[in-house]
């Protein structure tokens, strides 16, 4: 018999859109084992996103314990939960930039593009140089 990985137990998560309560998961169940594929397939508001940031401890379920390998991660808290991201989850969101550079490119002239294009993206935070012009 495997040993699953991840255990889902009776997961609930609401949301409060101004008076409005969704309930984008309601009492979810599974478990998965160590090597087998999942797929999470829905329509849009469906609660894959969300299950997604619970199994990841970015957000906490109303109720229902989430274990990864025996790790009840619904109740870590904030600095465990870093932690536990840092050394078990990866993850890649919908929305990134990876290339910088290239859509600045875009807005600059045909003849600055080539020059544009070959600098290395800029790294968050850091200071550009100027050049003489």
């Amino acid at each position: 018999m495997t040993i699953p990985s991840i255990v889902a137990r009776s997961i609930s998560k609401t949301y409060r859109r101004g008076r409005q309560l969704i309930t984008a998961l309601q009492n979810v169940a599974f478990e998965v084992s160590q090597g087998e594929l999942v797929l999470l397939i829905g329509p849009s508001g469906s609660g894959k996103t969300t299950l997604l940031n619970l199994i990841a401890a970015l957000d906490r379920p109303d109720s229902g314990e989430i274990l990864i390998d025996g790790l009840d991660v619904t109740g870590l808290s904030r600095s465990a939960a870093a932690g536990y991201r840092d050394e078990r989850v990866g993850m890649i969101f919908q929305s990134y930039n990876f290339a910088p550079a290239a859509d600045r490119s875009r807005k600059h002239s045909a003849a600055n593009d080539s020059e544009a294009a070959t600098e290395p993206p800029a790294r968050p935070g850091a200071a550009r140089n100027s050049r003489p012009g």
